[in-house]
This record gives C-alpha cells, sequence and structure tokens, in this order.
C-alpha cells in the first residue's frame, strides 16, 4: 500500500513538472509572438504617422491611413536609388511682339505740343483780267487757303504748274499780299504790316533759294554769301559765318571760285548758304530741284534735312516731283487754286 502511494506521487510530481515546462514552454511562445507582432506594427506606425506628418497633419488628426512618401528617385540596376535630380522652372519665353512692346513702352515719352510758325486763314487772291471798261473780271489763283506749318520742319507745297503753289509761297514769304484772308508768321500778321517793315522782315528773318539761283556773277562763292551777311546788317564774324556755311554745304574748297566755273548742283549749294548765313527763322524755296538732274535734287533735299537738324531753321520749299515727296515732315498739295 505504501508502495503503491509513492508510485501515485512520483506519478502526480511528474505530470505537474511537465505541465510546468509546458506552461514556460507556452509563455515564452507567447511572449516571442507579442514581441514580432509589437515590432511589425511600430514600423508600420512609424509609416503612418511619417504620411501624416508629411501631408500637413499632425498624427491621429486623419481617420485614413495616409501612405509614407517614398523618397525620390530612380533604381539602378543593382536596385539602389539615384538621388533625384533638380527640377529647374523655367519661365516662359516672351515673344518679340512681347520684347518690342515692352521697348515700345519704356520708349514712350509724353509728346511736345506742335509748335506752328507759320498759319494761315481762308486765304484768297485775286488778279484782274484785262478787259474794256472794267469788265475784264478777274482770275482766283488761290481759294481759301488754310493751313499750319510746323517749325523745324521740311514742309512741300507740291502742284502742277498754275497750281497756285508759288503765289501761295510769295505770301507766305511776304513778297505778295493776300487779296483777303490772314496770315500769322510768329504771331504776327504779315497782311496787315506797312511795305517798309515787309522789307526788314525778309531781309533779317527770311531767307531765299530760287530756282534761277540768281547769284551775282562777278561774285566769288564767299563774296555771295559775305554780301547778304552785309545786307542784313551783320557787322562782326562775317567771315568766319559765311566759311562756315559754305563749308556746311560741302563747298569748303570750293569759296573762291566764280558761279561761273561751277556746276548747277554747285550754285544752288552756294545759294543754300547765302540762305542760311543770317540764320533767319524761315527758308523759302521756289522749285529749287526744277533745273537739276534727279541724284543732285535728291542730295539739295537732302541738305534741306541737314539745315533743319543742325540749324534749327523752318524750310518751305515747292515743287512738282513726286519723287521727293517721302523727304518732307508735311506735304500739302495744291490744284486749282484749292488743297487737296
Amino acid at each position: 500500500m505504501r508502495a503503491e502511494r509513492e508510485k501515485k506521487k512520483e506519478k502526480n510530481r511528474a505530470v505537474q513538472e511537465l505541465a510546468g515546462q509546458e506552461a514556460v514552454q507556452a509563455g515564452q511562445e507567447q511572449a516571442g509572438q507579442e514581441a514580432v507582432r509589437a515590432g511589425q506594427e511600430q514600423p508600420g506606425q512609424e509609416a503612418v504617422q511619417a504620411g501624416q506628418v508629411q501631408a500637413g497633419q499632425e498624427p491621429g488628426q486623419s481617420g485614413q491611413v495616409q501612405p509614407a512618401a517614398e523618397a525620390p528617385g530612380q533604381k539602378t540596376a543593382d536596385g539602389e536609388k539615384q538621388p533625384a535630380s533638380r527640377v529647374e522652372v523655367k519661365e516662359p519665353e516672351r515673344t518679340e511682339q512681347q520684347k518690342e512692346a515692352e521697348r515700345q513702352k519704356g520708349a514712350e515719352q509724353p509728346e511736345k505740343p506742335v509748335k506752328y510758325i507759320i498759319r494761315t486763314q481762308d486765304v484768297v487772291r485775286s488778279f484782274p483780267l484785262p478787259g474794256k471798261a472794267g469788265l475784264g473780271g478777274e482770275f482766283q489763283a488761290l481759294k481759301g487757303i488754310s493751313l499750319e506749318i510746323p517749325e523745324q520742319s521740311l514742309t512741300i507745297l507740291r502742284g502742277r504748274s498754275g497750281s497756285g503753289k508759288t503765289t501761295l509761297l510769295n505770301i507766305l514769304s511776304a513778297l505778295d499780299k493776300p487779296t483777303s484772308g490772314r496770315v500769322w508768321l510768329q504771331n504776327q500778321d504779315i497782311a496787315r504790316l506797312s511795305e517798309r517793315k515787309r522789307v526788314n522782315l525778309r531781309r533779317k528773318k527770311l531767307g531765299f533759294v530760287f530756282q534761277s539761283v540768281s547769284l551775282i556773277p562777278m561774285m566769288s562763292a564767299y563774296e555771295n554769301v559775305e554780301f547778304v551777311l552785309r545786307m542784313a546788317g551783320v557787322k562782326k564774324g562775317r567771315r568766319e559765318r559765311a566759311e562756315e556755311c559754305l563749308k556746311l554745304v560741302g563747298l569748303g574748297s570750293r569759296m573762291n571760285h566764280m558761279p561761273q566755273e561751277m556746276s548747277g548742283g554747285e550754285q544752288q549749294r552756294v545759294a543754300i548758304a547765302r540762305a542760311v548765313a543770317h540764320r533767319p527763322s524761315i527758308i523759302f524755296a521756289d522749285e529749287p530741284t526744277g533745273e537739276l538732274d534727279s541724284a543732285t535734287a535728291l542730295s539739295v533735299v537732302n541738305l534741306f534735312k541737314q539745315l533743319v537738324a543742325k540749324e534749327g531753321v523752318t524750310i518751305v520749299m515747292t515743287t512738282h516731283d513726286v519723287s521727293l515727296m517721302g523727304a518732307g515732315d508735311r506735304v500739302y498739295e495744291l490744284e486749282d487754286g484749292r488743297l487737296i
């Protein structure tokens, strides 16, 4: 009986030891699984949190799990990532039209008001026709001309022979008076001036270039220019001014030549030097290119443009040459005594 009880005790002890070992193993396995599970969950949670932070949210604010952002870059053949290349943002290129518009906008300046040195209002010029007992009637060369000529410019009066352009030029230059109408030169009504005042005006403030040149044949180029300075009352610096004007028109080496020793173009240049010598406000040129060839005529007009720029003079010229129209700053065309 005693032996049986001992056997039962040993058997129970063995069972308890086996149960304890199994419990220890189960506890170890459970702890290992929990550790593994905790290790797996922790990177996932960190990734979720990193995704939330990258999206601008605090961890736990969003109810949806945001995927973790993967670092930019491309994988190479061996599986390694290359650093992402820097992306440069370029501004869109501007078109030529946009560039030109910007240049024009930067260069834009308020325009200066135009100043007019000559203005006319309803100018009429009539000439009586011959007849018996005053029955001959009259001829109207100009019929109500109104125009404005800006200062420091080249203005061209264009028209065929008999259109009235020379008659208009004579009235503008105080060589003739209108039958009716008003003419203002530098805000002075020259149509109402006395003949003596008109002569002084032409002598000191106006210059003239004629188609026939009208140089004094027994005087050299220099003497022709210097003579006008004496007529204008200039007492000092006449020689220097005469030489300056001849050089200005390209005749510095020809100033001692006589008119008959010069070509037609050279004689016209002497006439231009003579017209500008006393520093007039306006130069009136009646068909100055009428007897010149096309090339010489163009050179004379270009010379007028240079005088406008360098001397600040206003030039009014008449012509029937259509090829010279582009040279004028302003062009008035006449036909049958009217502006068209």
